[in-house]
C-alpha cells in the first residue's frame, strides 16, 4: 500500500510555503516537516492555475516586477 499523497496538517509542525510562476501559470505548495525527525517535508495542500489573458498580458508588460 502506498503512503497518502498529502499529509495531514499539524499545528505544531514547522511549515513552508513553496511558490512558483511562469508567464502562463502560478502554483504553491504548503509543506510541513514530518515527525519524529522534523527533517523530511511533505505536501499538505497545493494550488495551481492558469493565468487569465489579462494577467498574462501584465506579465509581459513588466507590471509584476
Amino acid at each position: 500500500m502506498k503512503a497518502p499523497v498529502l499529509a495531514a496538517y499539524q499545528t505544531e509542525a514547522p511549515t513552508r510555503v513553496v511558490v512558483d510562476a511562469s508567464g502562463v501559470t502560478v502554483g504553491a505548495i504548503l509543506m510541513q516537516a514530518q515527525a519524529p525527525e522534523w527533517i523530511r517535508y511533505a505536501p499538505v495542500q497545493f494550488y495551481s492555475r492558469m493565468l487569465t489573458a489579462a494577467e498574462q498580458k501584465a506579465e509581459h508588460s513588466g507590471e509584476n516586477e
